[in-house]
């Protein structure tokens, strides 16, 4: 007789007999061995755990509504609608930067299905909505990366799309010769320097040998480049005048008094100066002198001519890093452009470089260059700034199309172009800090992917804590350059508050 323990091993055996032909069939028709149920098991209770796992990391990821949070954005899966959460109420919000300001830098977002919709009352729609989407949280997004240029007499400004701008050809400019829209003075700008040819000054348009008349440009546009001394006849301060000394056999010789040294192909002009010394000229500071009839060979065309050598032994030439010139300095940077109606170069193309901006197809541009940075840190003092100022660019009229989507490529003027118009790669910004006369001031302004700039209210400390900003965020900006962005909305948690109470639109 089988004993009760005999019987009740062979219901096991049966069932995993049973289990095994479940699980593994009969394979070729042979019966596998019946195995344990262990191993089974264990899988299944993996898969359990790996189950839960996921369960709870899809809630810390996308949590749902919670009755114990008192404030966040939450996004109804169903039609994408933002509401955000606070004192127990759905607001209905606009943007992620009102829900920033509302919270702070660390304020999440939720994933909520109409039932969780449903659980909480709803109150009135707050927050800013002419705010930005959503505003950079990378400082490699805040960028001092801005051209603009004067296209069709208006200005147009590209934030953060250098890239953008380069492959529709912006380049690197000599000069251009430029007019002020409802001004009578002119310019002619190169590197990061205007030179003014005043309106009264007629006659030094016909010696700087310009040969056309100036493209039209805004004045906000002019305003981005640095002042250089004006381009105007001159004298020496004294002509005629005695002086501390006097060539060899030539005493006749006074202040103002013009030397030509003739070599082969090649005529050099000196002026006399008080010390008695010969001071080298430029072409374009020879072009505008002025002369006077109180100084013996006092003009260019009646200037004394002598060969190199006679002049070697006769005169002493004028040590011009010591002495003072007697014309400005700054007209050093344009040397090699006098004269300039003339586009001959030693080298390169004229057509992809010429002496000066004045054909109508091509649109002059100003690059904003950043000098290096000040470590200081400071935001809320006046400091010293870092050298940022303006470099002349140029692209052409349809390059200048192009940058800006437009898609109509004969139009006079960009579609997308609108008075005082910027262009901002999405997603990026200019924390900027203004600059004057070399010195940074508060407050700080955003400018936003809107193209529009942004007080940070009252409290920029507490707008920048929100937003998650630090100073190393901040860029340094001329104030010529902001003025150029039209004003947007306030950035701040009051004016998102303002909304709560009020309930309208900012």
């Amino acid at each position: 007789m089988a004993s009760n323990k005999d019987i009740l091993e062979a219901q096991r055996y049966n069932r995993r007999r049973l289990i095994t032909s479940f699980v593994a069939g009969s394979p070729e028709g042979k019966e596998v061995e019946p195995q344990a149920p262990t191993r089974p098991f264990l899988i299944g209770a993996a898969l359990a755990v790996v189950m839960l796992l996921v369960s709870v990391g899809l809630r810390f990821l996308y949590p749902g509504a919670d009755t114990k949070q008192s404030a966040g954005l939450a996004v109804v899966s169903s039609s994408g609608a933002r509401y955000y959460l606070q004192d127990g109420q759905w607001h209905p919000i606009s943007n992620r930067t009102s829900a920033r300001l509302l919270g702070d830098s660390s304020t999440g977002t939720m994933k909520i299905s109409d039932a969780d919709l449903a659980k909480y009352s709803q109150g009135q729609a707050l927050g800013i909505a002419d705010a930005p989407e959503d505003v950079p949280s990378d400082k490699n997004h805040m960028t001092a990366d801005w051209t603009s240029c004067a296209i069709a007499e208006r200005t147009f400004t590209w934030i953060g799309n250098s890239s953008l701008l380069k492959s529709n050809g912006l380049r690197a400019a000599r000069s251009a010769y430029v007019a002020p829209v409802g001004g009578t003075d002119s310019y002619i700008v190169s590197g990061s320097t205007k030179f003014r040819i005043p309106a009264a000054a007629g006659e030094t348009v016909a010696r700087l040998r310009l040969g056309s008349s100036p493209i039209s440009v805004n004045p906000n546009w002019i305003s981005l480049f640095d002042d250089g001394p004006d381009l105007a006849t001159w004298t020496v301060e004294n002509p005629g005048g005695p002086m501390d000394s006097y060539p060899q056999n030539n005493n006749s010789l006074r202040q103002g008094s013009i030397i030509a040294v003739k070599d082969t192909g090649s005529t050099t002009y000196y002026v006399l100066v008080s010390t008695g010394h010969a001071y080298p000229l430029s072409p374009l500071a020879a072009a505008l002198y002025e002369g006077s009839p109180l100084a013996p060979n006092g003009t260019i065309e009646t200037a004394l001519t002598i060969q190199p050598g006679a002049f070697a032994q006769a005169f002493t030439i004028a040590k011009t890093d010591v002495e003072p010139s007697p014309f400005p300095k700054e007209w050093a940077a344009l040397e090699g452009l006098y004269p300039f109606d003339s586009d001959s170069t030693t080298s390169g193309s004229d057509d992809d470089n010429p002496k000066v901006v004045r054909v109508r197809d091509q649109v002059p541009c100003a690059t904003l260059e950043q000098g290096k940075s000040d470590s200081s840190g400071a935001v809320t003092t006046q400091q010293s700034s870092t050298t940022a100022h303006a470099t002349l660019t140029v692209m052409s009229q349809e390059g200048a199309r192009r940058s800006t989507w437009n898609l109509d490529p004969t139009a006079a003027t960009p579609a997308s172009y609108s008075a005082g118009s910027a262009l901002v790669k999405s997603g990026y910004g200019t924390l900027a800090q203004g600059s004057t006369n070399g010195q940074t001031e508060t407050p700080l302004t955003f400018v936003s992917d809107l193209g529009l700039r942004h007080s940070l209210g009252d409290d920029q400390k507490d707008t920048l804590q929100r937003l998650g900003w630090g100073t190393d965020y901040v860029q340094t900006v001329p104030e010529q350059w902001l003025e150029l962005i039209p004003s947007g909305v306030e950035l701040s948690n009051r004016a998102a508050r303002r909304e709560v109470a009020s309930g309208g639109k900012s």
